[in-house]
């Protein structure tokens, strides 16, 4: 009897039907698809195909004669004025010099071997001493803030200008002080104004260089950036 009940079990299991297996044609038609896909995404026009081909003839000629390409990102204009058109001399010095401001706004926030002899030329104790650090710190920290609206409404040269030239007559008046309070003042003025490079040095190195170069050059303008404390 029992192996009556097993024998129709198996009956049963065996008449199951199975899952239906993908059709041939499907599977065939799904690869159609696919490759039509892909030779559609590979012969579509990109952006860059665009850009390029509503350029005018002259501007089209001027960056072949400049860059000798027109596989350009971003896509300059024609002018020696832009600093995507610059050579490649007057790229990296202007990258050093900016750079460089931006390791000095850092580098003379750190005044620590001069804490002693401020506290016995001044009559203060150290940790007042201390402070004149800690300001410069805190105010560099918040007014490139400041500074970059400024920048992006009357550029990036003038306010570089105006940083380097108010920051030294502020340091003048740091060595020149005859009091705590006016060295305190001194130093924080110089940290304003120094501080323009923390704030627009990356938005300098974006404009100046195309993105398949630009990271490079990022990493130098951030590596400036933070050796300005270890140097000192």
């Amino acid at each position: 009897m029992s192996s009556h009940k097993r024998t129709e079990d198996l009956g049963e299991v065996l008449s199951t039907p199975s899952i239906p297996s993908p059709d041939s044609k499907d599977l065939s038609s799904l690869e159609k698809e696919d490759s039509e896909c892909i030779e559609k995404a590979e012969v579509s026009p990109t952006q860059f195909d665009d850009i390029s081909s509503s350029l005018s003839p002259s501007h089209r000629e001027y960056l072949f004669k400049r860059h000798g390409t027109l596989d350009l990102d971003p896509m300059p204009s024609a002018s020696d004025a832009d600093p995507y058109n610059w050579p490649t001399w007057k790229k990296l010095t202007n990258l050093l010099l900016v750079a460089f401001h931006a390791c000095m706004a850092t580098f003379t926030s750190s005044i620590t071997p001069a804490y002693e002899d401020i506290s016995i030329d001044l009559g203060v104790s150290l940790q007042r001493a201390s402070y004149l650090t800690s300001l410069q710190i805190a105010i560099l920290g918040g007014a490139p803030l400041f500074w970059k609206p400024l920048s992006n409404r009357y550029g990036r040269r003038p306010i570089f200008l105006l940083s380097t030239i108010l920051s030294l007559v502020c340091n003048v008046g740091c060595a020149k002080s005859p009091t705590y309070a006016s060295l305190a003042a001194c130093r924080a003025l110089t940290a304003f104004f120094i501080s323009p490079a923390a704030a627009i040095g990356s938005a300098v190195v974006a404009e100046t260089f195309f993105k398949k170069e630009r990271a490079r050059y990022m990493g130098i303008w951030t590596l400036m950036v933070t050796l300005g404390i270890p140097v000192h």
